[in-house]
């Protein structure tokens, strides 16, 4: 452990799932070295080009070259691996993983849709219970930015802060404001979007629904909040923290966001990108430099607030024998891609996640994982009260490679 620490990397902690022997596997073990110096090696870079002016409005938009440059191929390694390794289950059916993994929300194209589907799902649900949208953006003190914006010339104020870091602090403050509306009684439903200012530092877009009566609270608790620290720097007011009531006479509020979605996606539908008045921009560019700001920092950039277990409505979409109760209602709303209702099946979209009538259904797996550890727990389909529906019916295993 001690000699990760003195080449910078973080040993693994013995936690659950994780034995004092699979730590000390873990440090022995080339692949997890590879992984380990190829994420912090990546971050220094990043970091040295961010303080040589690489990654600007004027320079490199988002993420530096070489970082783009370095995503690409790591995603072209990525693909080849899956398009090369076969998987075969019991029937003996075969598929590559690159097949598989397209069926999943790895795939942009189904990500944007489910994204976009619960987004929906929650304004629909807005609408039957009378509650209102609002669309906030909460940016971070002007000392974590490393160039300004329009010039692209070096912020003074500057104090070495990194993208991951500017997110934590996020994060921190979110965390502090969600236990201030939970005080105050105010519960809210909806979305988060992280995306980088051109000089990758984090900024956020909430979309969030709630009773008529609580969004001045709303605005009062995160406006407050987002100016504790550094209330004094120049601007701050004015770019700190924004508010937009979402009139549906205008549009929709998930028509609202889609734009911030397909961005930061894959693009689908968005002609240009206007960057800080710098001009238009290929937003497939973009949406590529995004992407490669995300995997270097780690940063997650989409995140639902509230409202029942995306998990369980995507092992219900995998059941398609008709069951009762309310796990036919789950199950049909899944089946159906009708968020609203499956929210509504599983309590509202404000009841709490252990007071869901339906949780995932997992099996302890015994065998040894790659650390000598057991795999643990497995998803393997739904639990409602006493009762476990399957949803995961093959056994796969890794038969050979293609050539």
């Amino acid at each position: 452990a001690e000699g990760c620490r003195r080449r910078g990397i973080e040993p693994p902690q013995v936690a659950k799932g994780i034995t004092a022997a699979g730590a000390v596997a873990r440090m022995c073990d080339a692949l997890w070295w590879r992984r380990q110096v190829r994420k912090i090696h990546g971050r220094r870079v990043e970091r040295s080009a961010i303080g040589l002016g690489l990654v600007s409005t004027r320079a490199g938009l988002y993420a530096s070259d070489e970082t783009v440059g370095r995503r690409k191929e790591q995603r072209h390694r990525n693909r080849q691996m899956l398009e090369a390794c076969l998987a075969v289950n019991e029937l003996d059916q075969q598929y590559t993983l690159a097949e598989l993994a397209d069926l999943s929300v790895s795939n942009p194209i189904i990500r944007r849709g489910e994204l976009m589907t619960r987004m929906s799902g929650f304004e629909q649900c807005a609408e039957r219970l009378g509650h209102v949208g609002e669309f906030y953006t909460i940016t971070c003190p002007s000392r974590m930015h490393a160039r300004h914006s329009k010039s692209g010339e070096v912020n003074e104020s500057y104090d070495g802060t990194k993208p991951d870091e500017a997110q934590q602090y996020l994060c921190a403050l979110w965390s502090r404001v969600r236990a201030a509306l939970h005080r105050r009684g105010v519960r809210v439903y909806g979305f988060r979007v992280a995306e980088p200012h051109h000089d990758g530092t984090p900024h956020w877009h909430l979309l969030l629904f709630m009773s008529p009566d609580q969004y001045r609270t709303c605005r009062e608790v995160l406006g407050s909040y987002a100016l504790v620290d550094s209330p004094d720097e120049v601007g701050a007011r004015k770019h700190r923290f924004s508010a937009v009531a979402i009139d549906p006479e205008k549009g929709t509020a998930a028509g609202y966001l889609a734009k911030y979605v397909a961005k930061n996606i894959d693009a689908y539908g968005v002609d240009r990108v206007d960057e800080d008045l710098t001009g238009r921009r290929d937003p497939r560019e973009c949406a590529a430099r995004v992407d490669a700001w995300a995997s270097c920092w780690g940063i997650r950039q989409f995140q639902q607030i509230g409202g029942p277990s995306v998990t369980v409505w995507r092992e219900a979409r995998r059941i398609h024998e008709e069951q009762s109760g309310v796990l036919e209602d789950v199950r049909f709303a899944a089946d159906k891609a009708q968020w609203d209702r499956y929210t509504e099946a599983m309590g509202g979209p404000v009841a709490a996640r252990k007071d869901a009538p339906i949780t995932t259904a997992k099996a302890f797996i015994r065998k040894p994982g790659r650390y000598g550890e057991p795999i643990g727990d497995r998803i393997v389909g739904l639990l409602c009260g006493n009762v476990v529906v399957v949803s995961r019916i093959h056994e796969w295993r890794l038969d050979q490679c293609k050539k």
